[in-house]
């Protein structure tokens, strides 16, 4: 059997102190049944809230008989005060560091980079302008065709928390 692991997933492993993987996620559910999906539903009803945000061509009114619909028709609770958990992620010690992993398709001759910055704790206002400056970044180089495909993806905020 040939196992597939995503460089997202080897990446989320390295700085995340609990990541499951796809492979992971579908191996837990094999042996769902109905019932189970039944009593996780009803818990999820029991707890589900919800927040919208509505972008595009939209008037101020229009976007609010989008949510009133989404409401209407979802029935979600009040939010609780309950904080979430925190997404804990790891400290990278200081300095270059390089992880490489063998080919996930030996017979596939393209590569894939990803460089990781990790700044430490931020708040709002500075994670806003590091988007913006790496946004504007990965725009000019796909314009000068100096990369094909560039994924971003905002990870949670870093809270000192250390590898186990």
């Amino acid at each position: 059997m040939i196992v597939y692991f995503s460089i997202s997933d080897a990446r989320l492993t390295i700085l995340h102190s609990s990541h499951w993987s796809v492979l992971d996620k579908s191996e837990a559910v094999k042996n769902l049944t109905i019932n189970d999906l039944t009593v996780f539903s009803k818990k999820m009803k029991e707890t589900f809230y919800l927040e919208c945000l509505v972008q595009g061509n939209y008037s101020k009114e229009q976007a609010l008989e989008v949510a009133r619909s989404f409401k209407k028709t979802l029935q979600p609770n009040e939010r609780s005060n309950d904080p979430l958990p925190p997404i804990r992620i790891c400290q990278v010690p200081l300095g270059n560091k390089c992880c490489r992993l063998a080919s996930f398709h030996p017979t596939d001759s393209n590569s894939v980079v990803v460089n990781y910055y990790q700044v430490g704790p931020t708040n709002m206002h500075q994670t806003a302008v590091m988007e913006i400056l790496v946004v504007s970044c990965i725009y000019i180089l796909i314009s000068a065709n100096k990369i094909i495909y560039f994924h971003w993806k905002r990870e949670p905020e870093f809270d000192g928390g250390t590898c186990v």
